[in-house]
């Protein structure tokens, strides 16, 4: 009986040192595999961190200065008879007192929501080529609380006479 017990015993540990080394075997490839490749980069779930984002160029960017936030365009829009775009932020933190254009021929029509969303719609009265760093728009705003807001920029379009709407890429800034 002793012989049984000592050859099941030997086999068992057998088995399990293979699983084991399979598991290791598996998931040393799954890791490199990720970790070492442009899979990491669309894996990366901070945006903070990462670092393919700043690579690219954004279509509409904007800057905070001391009371005021500028939007300005990177590349070169043609016959845009409208253009809109959101913002989404925090309402305990800042809040937007007034906006301009620097352009003329701009109506501005501000349609705001208290949820901390805010869209705003640019109508040309004859269509306009906006040329590349040209300032689109000034937003005066109030901060609420001593602290970094964070405001994402979203939903960017413009609409060109012929009707067709474009969509822009952008980002999001802190102040």
């Amino acid at each position: 009986m002793k012989d049984l017990f000592k050859k099941y015993h030997r086999h068992r540990v057998l088995s399990n040192l293979g699983i084991l080394s399979l598991s290791a075997i598996l998931a040393v490839s799954v890791n490199t595999f990720l970790l070492s490749g442009p899979t990491w980069d669309t894996l990366k779930a901070n945006i903070l961190e990462s670092t393919a984002h700043t690579n690219i160029q954004q279509d509409f960017i904007a800057a905070a200065w001391e009371e005021n936030i500028s939007f300005q365009n990177t590349r070169l829009l043609q016959d845009v008879k409208a253009m809109s775009f959101s913002l989404a932020y925090n309402p305990e933190f800042v809040s937007f007192l007034d906006v301009q254009s620097q352009l003329s021929g701009v109506q501005i029509v501000p349609i705001e929501n208290e949820d901390g969303f805010s869209t705003y719609i640019l109508s040309f009265e004859s269509p306009s080529d906006i040329y590349p760093l040209s300032d689109l728009l000034d937003l005066k705003y109030e901060k609420l609380e001593n602290t970094t807001v964070h405001l994402n920029i979203i939903n960017v379009n413009f609409t060109d006479t012929s009707g067709t709407t474009y969509s822009l890429s952008t980002s999001w800034i802190m102040f």
